[in-house]
């Protein structure tokens, strides 16, 4: 999973707008999913809109793990 994340830290903001859009669409595509809920939905949409607005203040899936205490 590392090296995942490192290669995609090294793409470009549009690039990385494009993967996530792929990956949206396979997870809304997966029928055995369980349905987002509307407040669920609201939640993604104001954080990404925190990110676009804070560049670099945010932390990374691995710190925010290791701050509670999950290896990944």
């Amino acid at each position: 999973m590392n090296d995942i994340m490192e290669d995609f830290a090294k793409l470009g903001k549009y690039e990385k707008f494009e993967i996530i859009e792929q990956l949206w669409d396979s997870m809304d595509a997966d029928e055995n999913a369980p349905p987002m809920s509307d407040s669920m939905f609201q939640e993604l949409e104001r954080r990404a809109l925190w990110s676009a607005q804070n560049t670099g203040q945010g932390q990374t899936i691995s710190r925010i793990a290791a701050d509670v205490g999950v290896v990944l």
